[in-house]
């Protein structure tokens, strides 16, 4: 990795400056230029609104969250990480990173607990290096995340030996990890600036 500094814009408009950036070689497979981490992210209040898009809006911002019909909860953002509360079948809760970066939710399961799920269909997914790699797949009858009235039927999360779960070894405090296919159905807002969540079921 080489580092550089950058300055970052969006339709002329300056977002960061002499912002610090990792430059690497990404597998061709990847579509994309680059990865915002949260060091960059966490200057901002995000609206991630999927599949549509996500707006960022800087930390002054006067939007009246509550007043839109989000609810709002103190989440912890330790060294920039978005750590909730997940609940998996009524189950006392579990503590889930949000990963903004990955399409499928993840948990790490031990031989006892896997009688809590159902098993899906083996799936395919891009690992860190960008290679395809295949991954079981099990079924939750009902996931809640940050309180129990937040919830998703059916929730598929990956498992097995991967790249998720030597990320989640690091920290034994944490169950799984929270992708972008739990928010298709939600819509929520990550206030860095008021140390908050605010969500809301998308809107039609």
């Amino acid at each position: 990795y080489y580092e550089h500094n950058a300055n970052f814009s969006i339709e002329g408009q300056d977002l960061a400056k002499n912002q610090i950036v990792y430059s690497t070689k990404f597998p061709e497979q990847f579509q994309f230029d680059g990865i915002l981490g949260n060091d960059f992210l966490s200057e901002f209040d995000m609206v991630l609104n999927f599949p549509d898009g996500f707006v960022l809006l800087r930390k002054d911002h006067s939007v009246p969250f509550e007043e839109l019909g989000f609810q709002a909860v103190i989440t912890q953002f330790p060294m920039g990480y978005i750590i909730l509360d997940g609940f998996i079948n009524s189950s006392n809760s579990k503590k889930f990173m949000l990963d903004t970066g990955s399409g499928m939710s993840y948990i790490a399961l031990n031989d006892d607990e896997k009688s809590d799920f159902s098993a899906g269909e083996k799936t395919h997914y891009f690992d860190a290096l960008g290679k395809i790699q295949e991954g079981d797949v099990r079924i939750a009858k009902k996931v809640c995340i940050i309180v129990p009235i937040f919830c998703q039927d059916d929730a598929e999360f990956l498992t097995g030996k991967n790249s998720f779960q030597l990320n989640l070894q690091k920290n034994e405090k944490l169950f799984g990890l929270i992708g972008m296919n739990w928010l298709l159905e939600k819509e929520i807002v990550i206030s860095h600036s008021k140390r908050k969540i605010y969500f809301r079921n998308q809107q039609n």
